[in-house]
């Protein structure tokens, strides 16, 4: 590298636009932030996890109801990947996520 006497010229800083609280949370990259967000949408489909259970519940209570007619199996198996896949895993990872980046 070779010294100079004449320094170069810097930019002037331009002026950052102001972004909203919503883009301020969806393009952060800060861990806590983003633990957050997972564990917000896991609890949205832990309510809907819920009403599908309330369903099976239903059925249960009154066994010649046709709450769900011939359907049972069907609300069953979407009340198990709803609760396993979309609030048990995102759960976990947003709570990991949260304490260590």
């Amino acid at each position: 590298m070779t010294m100079t006497d004449v320094r170069p010229e810097v930019a002037p800083l331009q002026a950052t636009t102001s972004r909203g609280p919503a883009e301020n949370w969806f393009t952060t990259g800060d861990h806590k932030k983003i633990g957050l967000l997972f564990l917000y949408g896991s609890f949205l489909f832990l309510v809907v996890g819920g009403v599908l259970g309330l369903l099976l519940r239903a059925r249960l209570a009154e066994p010649g109801s046709s709450v769900l007619g011939d359907q049972y199996g069907r609300v069953f198996g979407a009340h198990a990947v709803v609760m396993t896949m979309l609030f048990l895993t995102p759960a976990w990872l947003g709570l990991a996520t949260y304490l260590m980046p």
